[in-house]
């Protein structure tokens, strides 16, 4: 099945980027996104789109219905799974460790 799927996803925390600030968005897209359940699977969703240092995540599912039981269970889990990495994320990645940053190149 495809799903329309929106999400967002950052990293950094306030030593990483501005003071205060929180988290730098590095991705905000809407996708078609296919998968072989015939269900959404947040989970599934969030491990493939995700990176280690990412201390910010969002997934919003564009479809003009309610979740399934299935579904309901697998965004909890989600937001579950989301919550300890990220916050793992935050206090253990350091500015170095940043994917986008080290190959981040301005032009000048």
């Amino acid at each position: 099945m495809t799903f329309k799927v929106e999400y967002s996803a950052g990293f950094g925390n306030f030593s990483q980027n501005h003071m205060g600030f929180g988290p730098t968005i590095y991705v905000e897209e809407i996708i078609d996104y296919k998968s072989e359940k015939d269900y959404f699977d947040f989970v599934d969703f969030f491990l493939k789109y995700s990176k280690k240092d990412d201390t910010f995540f969002q997934i919003k599912l564009l479809e003009n219905r309610e979740l399934n039981e299935v579904e309901k269970l697998s965004k909890k889990k989600y937001l579950m799974l989301r919550d300890a990495m990220c916050e793992w994320a935050k206090n253990n990645t350091q500015d170095e460790d940043i994917e986008l940053e080290k190959n981040y190149y301005q032009g000048d």
